[in-house]
């Protein structure tokens, strides 16, 4: 299974919120946005951050516009819902991305945030710089997007570098 057609099942099935692990979606959090500021920075998009949609920097056809609905039943902030529809759009064209892109070698940007969904976490944007982790826990983006990038926030484990791993 592709990591789109991973995406796309998630966002289709039933949504079950756990608050108890609000400290592991915290740390996919954070770890989302230490990748997605390394992308950012790569891509010319810094001033985006946070959620800036990395998908555009591989343009072609908009996978999120056939799950749109899905998306919306499925996101609980409109942050959910734009990383939602980024996800989708890079994983479904991660195949057609450029060599250029495939040489930076960075870290799967949206991973984190799959595994983030996937443990029933929920998120939303207050004052474009603080994120709310379950209606329980605050992290503000820029302590993490302007800190240290090379460390990461969790190991994923059988992860390998690269635009669609």
């Amino acid at each position: 299974m592709t990591k789109f057609d991973e995406v796309v099942k998630l966002i289709g099935d039933v949504r079950r919120l756990d608050f108890g692990k609000t400290s592991d979606c915290v740390a996919l959090m954070k770890e989302f946005l230490r990748r997605e500021a390394l992308w950012a920075e790569q891509l010319d998009l810094a001033d985006e951050i946070p959620f800036a949609d990395l998908s555009g920097a591989t343009p072609g056809t908009d996978y999120a516009k056939e799950h749109l609905d899905t998306i919306k039943s499925f996101a609980y902030s409109a942050a959910e819902s734009r990383c939602c529809s980024a996800m989708l759009n890079w994983y479904g064209r991660a195949d057609s991305c450029s060599s250029a892109l495939r040489a930076l070698r960075l870290p799967d940007p949206y991973l984190p945030l799959l595994h983030f969904f996937r443990l029933g976490g929920t998120f939303a944007r207050e004052h474009r710089e603080f994120i709310d982790v379950n209606g329980k826990m605050t992290i503000q983006a820029g302590l993490v997007q302007n800190g240290d990038l090379g460390k990461s926030f969790v190991n994923l484990k059988g992860e390998k570098p690269g635009v669609g791993s």
